[in-house]
Formats: structure tokens, C-alpha cells, sequence
């Protein structure tokens, strides 16, 4: 997606799950901040969104620890593509509010991290969405919540 063309959602007729599906199995394009911070996404369910990410020696802070940016992006964008998940086509739904919570370290050492994002609650056009970052063996590492508005193009 490009500058130019707005909303990508906008411009596929397919419902917001489709789009996450088509976005797991390559079909639909990974969005440019990928290369910044590379992660897969698994198969989605509606409402729920999986990712997979291995933080290096480019995401290090300062003091030697992975950046609290990079757990804030990659929770932010698991749990507005898991509200995204629940959307028609056409439709979208943007953050509005996102908290972290950071419970250990995340460390550069080639360890793949399971970033998790699942709606719990909808009310009206607000989604509220529960994520976290945690090791391959379940211990977390940084929790989130977040509010999503559903925004349907006139």
C-alpha cells in the first residue's frame, strides 16, 4: 500500500478475514513496515490474529535490550488486525487507544516470539482487543489492550 492509494481495505471486496487470510498464505501484499519489523502472520480465525517474530541486533535500545517501540508496534498492529478480522469489505478499523505493559526483557538472541490479539468485546462500532508477546515456551513478555473504531466508508 502506497501513500496514494488510501486504504487497502477499501480497494478489495473481500471481508476483513479474507484479507488476513490472503495476507498469511502471501497472496495479498505485507505491508512496508515489515521490513522494518519482519513477522508472519498465521492463519487468522475471526477475531483472532497470531504472529510470529524474531527481534535482532537492529531493534536493540540502548542498552542492549530490544526497543519497547518494537513490542508497542507489533502488539498495536496484532490487535487492530485481529478487530480488522471481524470487519465486512470495505470496512476498517484503526486503533484509537493502545496500552503496553511490559513484564520482562525481550531479548535479541534468535528466538521467535508469539505475538497473540484477540477481540474480546464488541460494543457498537468499538472493538476491544486483548494482545501479548510471549516466548515459545508461554512465559510473557509484554501485555497490551487496545480500542478499535469501526469505520465504514460512505
Amino acid at each position: 500500500m502506497t501513500a496514494d492509494k488510501g486504504n487497502a481495505a477499501m480497494h478489495d471486496n473481500r471481508s476483513g478475514l479474507e484479507q488476513l487470510q490472503a495476507l498469511a498464505t502471501g497472496e495479498y501484499p505485507a505491508s512496508p513496515m515489515t521490513k522494518l519489523m519482519p513477522f508472519k502472520t498465521l492463519p487468522p480465525e475471526k477475531g483472532s490474529l497470531r504472529f510470529e517474530a524474531t527481534p535482532d541486533s537492529t531493534h536493540l535500545n540502548g542498552f542492549g535490550v530490544v526497543h519497547g517501540g518494537w513490542a508497542m508496534t507489533t502488539l498495536d498492529n496484532a490487535m487492530g488486525l485481529a478487530a480488522h478480522s471481524m470487519v465486512e469489505a470495505g470496512e476498517f478499523c484503526p486503533s484509537i487507544e493502545t496500552s503496553v505493559k511490559f513484564l520482562d526483557k525481550i531479548c535479541a538472541d534468535d528466538q521467535t516470539l508469539t505475538i497473540t490479539a484477540d477481540v474480546i468485546e464488541q460494543e457498537g462500532r468499538k472493538f476491544l482487543i486483548e494482545g501479548a508477546i510471549q516466548t515459545q515456551d508461554g512465559k510473557k513478555l509484554a501485555t497490551g489492550k487496545s480500542t478499535c473504531i469501526l469505520i465504514t466508508p460512505k
